[in-house]
């Protein structure tokens, strides 16, 4: 298997299994926090989102170099 491909099933992974830790450690207030998600102005998410994007950026940038 090419190296990118191990690369890129590795970091999926890793995401999967940050990704599903909230839900396992309590269900209950991710549901409610998913509810308050709902509330919130979507160009504030979409800062957020554009904000977390860089910073995964730089964090594979940091871990790479």
């Amino acid at each position: 298997m090419n190296e990118f491909f191990k690369y890129l099933l590795t970091g999926l992974g890793f995401a999967c299994f940050l990704e599903a830790l909230p839900w396992l450690a309590s269900p209950e207030k991710m549901r409610d926090f998913l509810f308050q998600l709902a509330n919130i102005d979507p160009d504030q998410l979409r800062y957020y989102g554009y904000f977390l994007l860089l910073l995964g950026v730089f964090f594979v940038w940091l871990g790479r170099s």
